[in-house]
């Protein structure tokens, strides 16, 4: 198969260069021959072929749009964000560079912060009401999260989740906000329908265990901190926060005058350091210390 795509991309470079050098005023192979060489990933002959392509073309939107994109992926990009205006300038209805021009404008610094994003989300909604796409609705939902606005973003989370139900990225952002909103019988709904799609995804059994720990279930909310350390054994938020269960879970058996309990989650599910500040009885500091430390590392 990978001989094939290479035989494919070999056959397509030559039938393109054969276009554009026989007629060097033919935009469409200088813009194709760009675009097969940024899937190669290679962005440098890119841009110069849509360069080539502008020479003979300025008012092309494709051609700008795509000088855009090159730009964009080699990081320049306040240059790409200028190529996306051009081209819209030429042709206010190209989708493409509308959504990634909007998306800019909400990237980029500017004096004009408010307006800014005033018109981004105008021309947004332009977009999805022309034609609704996965990546539109997860944007403005994104920017409404951003702007601590949740409750506007639930409308373009489930918006996403509608357009592509088995998308597991797009159920655990809605089920991630439900949470924030305290909304924990919705909230996992829509992470027990990303889990049931890859069981293994580690952000959503974090996500099921912070829904558990904050409806009181610390045992069953251990139960998928470990189920996520299975799958990462680095991964912290699920290692702090079964670290932080287990100390409230054995909590009522530390000597009344001990307090403020603490631990450091390094890797691999074990606490590296526990520790428990005391109320400065000298005849409680050490045997309870060592004492609740013990029982706490034989169940971990």
């Amino acid at each position: 198969m990978q001989l094939e795509i290479q035989l494919s991309d070999l056959i397509g470079n030559k039938l393109y260069q054969r276009a554009y050098t026989m007629r060097y005023d033919q935009v469409d192979a200088y813009i194709n021959r760009g675009e097969l060489l940024i899937r190669q990933e290679r962005t440098a002959e890119a841009r110069e072929m849509f360069l080539r392509a502008r020479q003979y073309d300025e008012k092309n939107a494709d051609v700008w749009y795509n000088l855009g994109v090159t730009y964009l992926l080699e990081k320049r990009t306040a240059e790409s964000f200028g190529f996306f205006k051009k081209a819209l300038t030429l042709d206010p209805t190209h989708k493409r560079s509308k959504f990634n021009y909007a998306a800019l404008l909400l990237e980029l610094p500017s004096d004009s912060r408010e307006a800014n994003e005033r018109q981004a989300v105008r021309l947004l909604e332009e977009l999805y009401e022309e034609n609704s796409e996965l990546k539109v609705a997860s944007r403005l939902a994104s920017y409404y999260v951003d702007t601590n606005r949740k409750r506007d973003s639930l409308v373009w989370h489930k918006r996403a989740v509608e357009l592509n139900p088995s998308d597991v990225s797009a159920l655990f952002n809605l089920a991630l906000v439900l949470n924030e909103l305290n909304e924990h019988a919705e909230s996992t709904l829509y992470v027990e329908r990303a889990l049931k799609i890859n069981p293994a995804y580690v952000k959503g059994l974090a996500l099921k265990g912070d829904i558990l720990t904050k409806t009181g279930q610390l045992e069953d909310a251990n139960k998928e901190f470990r189920k996520a350390l299975d799958v990462d054994p680095n991964h912290l938020v699920s290692g702090h926060n079964l670290c932080v269960n287990m100390f409230n879970i054995y909590k009522p058996k530390i000597h009344p005058c001990h307090h403020e309990i603490g631990c450091l989650f390094i890797r691999n599910g074990v606490v590296s350091f526990a520790f428990v500040k005391t109320s400065g009885h000298p005849e409680c500091i050490n045997i309870g210390s060592l004492v609740w430390l013990s029982s706490f590392d034989e169940v971990i």
